[in-house]
């Protein structure tokens, strides 16, 4: 089948074909349906692809560069981009006290808890419990984040923050970092939407990432569904969900539904739409100039803050690792890159930089991989070959 059949387009230096031929036959093995690659190398952009179908209905229209796709947590290292540039202008100390910031947020022994220890996920707010005063209802989860920011605040630890260990903060981490977000930026007092793209994206050519609540009217048309596999191959050794872990995953039970698009209200400021060109130019700014984060401040964001050998609480007691920026680090991100830092979200869309291998990589698909216990076989079949073309 020819790149033309599939709709494979765009930009790929020549000595990196070899990973244009991967991506191809992503499509070919029927493990894509639409998705965004791109790739930078030593500052260099060397890989910029684009394929396939934008929907499963209509196969006439196809997946381009002006898709926009939702990419659930790898946004988060957007997220902690932002949070760095507040640390760099002075208005943010990963080593102070979250309260200092936000001081109803010391409620219910939180009043110890650091920004680093907030964002490196060993707050233990991965929940928020409903009390005789306050029930979480849908309506919470929609446009405005007010009564679950007010919750967390009120908000007791599911563990001792710090010394207790760290837990992924699926769904509230963004809703964390917002209203810190909101707290510090003097006198605008944005969201953390509105941050990026007015102090991030906008200063980037031809850069788009949205958090769907900040996404304007007439964009709408260009993002695509998510598709969910057709069948979940069941593993007989699968342990279900603890209780923690299903309330993590779920907002309380409240989220039925992931959100596939931009047209659900549900966890709208959580919910983000992009793409990879996007993605790898965002990583590209932080290792290959200092046009945002001085190497003093990226450094800093990037310090791990997770002991040797620590358990995810949440994610089924993996080995996972993060730094006191809110980055997933190394193995947790990638297998043999070295020094990593970025993101992956639920579904299969990654976003990274390389300081070791000077590289940046960003791949956002529309269809949709449930197991996040191993790296997505579409990506790990690219990183392979990326490995025999940089490491020879």
């Amino acid at each position: 089948m020819s790149d033309k059949e599939d709709n494979i387009s765009g930009y790929c230096a020549q000595s990196w074909k070899l990973i244009r031929d991967l991506f191809h036959q992503n499509f070919i093995e029927n493990l894509d349906i639409g998705a965004s690659l791109c790739i930078f190398y030593r500052g260099e952009c060397v890989v910029d692809l684009v394929g396939g179908w934008f929907d499963l209905e209509n196969d006439r229209r196809l997946y381009t560069h002006d898709t926009l796709q939702p990419v659930y947590s790898t946004g988060k290292g957007v997220m902690a981009t932002a949070l760095a540039l507040c640390v760099q202008r002075g208005i943010l100390n990963y080593e102070e006290k979250v309260s200092t910031y936000w001081p109803e947020f010391k409620q219910n022994g939180k009043e110890n808890i650091k920004v680093k220890d907030l964002l490196s996920h060993r707050a233990g707010l991965t929940v928020i419990d409903n009390d005789d005063d306050h029930i979480l209802n849908v309506e919470d989860i929609l446009d405005d984040p007010t009564k679950i920011t007010y919750l967390l605040a009120k908000q007791k630890p599911y563990w001792q923050p710090d010394i207790g260990g760290h837990g992924y903060h699926a769904l509230t981490f963004a809703y964390l970092v917002n209203e810190l977000i909101r707290r510090i930026d003097i006198p605008k007092h944005r969201s953390i939407g509105e941050f990026i793209q007015q102090e991030i994206t906008q200063h980037i050519d031809n850069c788009e990432y949205f958090i769907v609540n900040c996404l304007p009217e007439q964009y709408k048309t260009r993002v695509s569904s998510c598709i969910p596999p057709i069948q979940i191959k069941k593993d007989e050794n699968h342990v279900p969900l603890s209780e923690l872990q299903e309330r993590t995953f779920t907002m309380n039970g409240l989220v039925k539904t992931t959100p596939m698009d931009c047209t659900s209200k549900c966890l709208s400021c959580v919910n983000v739409v992009t793409n990879a060109r996007s993605l790898a130019k965002i990583y590209a700014s932080l290792i290959f100039t200092e046009n945002f984060l001085t190497t003093e401040t990226l450094s800093k964001s990037i310090l791990n803050n997770t002991p040797d050998n620590e358990f995810d609480k949440i994610l089924d007691n993996k080995l996972t690792k993060f730094s006191q920026g809110g980055f997933m680090l190394d193995e947790t991100v990638v297998n043999d890159f070295g020094k990593v830092f970025g993101h992956w979200g639920w579904g299969g869309s990654i976003a990274f930089a390389s300081l070791d291998k000077q590289l940046t990589f960003a791949f956002v698909p529309n269809k949709l991989i449930f197991d996040i216990t191993t790296t997505d076989r579409r990506v790990q079949t690219i990183l392979d070959g990326i490995k025999t073309l940089i490491d020879l």
